[in-house]
């Protein structure tokens, strides 16, 4: 990893500050290793999902490849996921799109619907406790390296994502994502 320094000017109504931030600009060989993780890491969830609605006659899975353009990577492609659930003469659609592989509270993300999923490893991110100032894990639930389900009610829990609670993610976006 190589560090850029940057000058910034702050300045507030009537003084001038410099400071000096530093950056760390991963290599061209880092930013590649990135990017090949984080799409090894979607392309296994989506086999796990495949694997998952295989059972189910009235649903269809399709790949569609997509560009990303991430601040600080190199473009790529990678696939965004289309699940199509047949219920009779109506069919819903529930996509899952990469979010990105840089992030700053896990290893990269996916987007389903209003569903936050991020992938996250053993122990999670650690933050700092305000009033003691000691380590503390920024997720409550995570034991091993996976892909995780983040509430929009509990942002401090994190449930690994499995084929129940799949199951129950696809039947919410169902209901309460559809236009009317």
């Amino acid at each position: 990893m190589m560090t850029t320094a940057i000058e910034t000017t702050y300045c507030p109504t009537y003084y001038q500050r410099r400071r000096i931030v530093t950056i760390d600009v991963p290599s061209p060989q880092e930013r590649a290793e990135k990017i090949r993780l984080y799409v090894e890491r979607v392309n296994q969830f989506y086999q796990n999902v495949y694997n998952w609605l295989q059972d189910y006659p009235n649903v269809a899975i399709t790949w569609t490849d997509m560009e990303m353009n991430e601040e600080g990577l190199d473009s790529y492609h990678i696939d965004k996921l289309s699940i199509a659930i047949h219920n009779g003469t109506e069919e819903d659609v529930v996509d899952i799109k990469p979010g990105g592989a840089t992030t700053i509270l896990c290893e990269g993300t996916l987007e389903m619907g209003w569903h936050f999923i991020a992938y996250m490893c053993n122990g999670g991110q650690m933050g700092v406790t305000p009033k003691t100032g000691l380590p503390k894990p920024m997720f409550q639930g995570i034991k091993e390296d996976g892909w995780y389900w983040v509430s929009g009610r509990q942002v401090d829990q994190a449930q690994l994502v499995n084929k129940p609670l799949f199951l129950k993610l696809i039947d919410w976006e169902e209901r309460y994502d559809q236009p009317k």
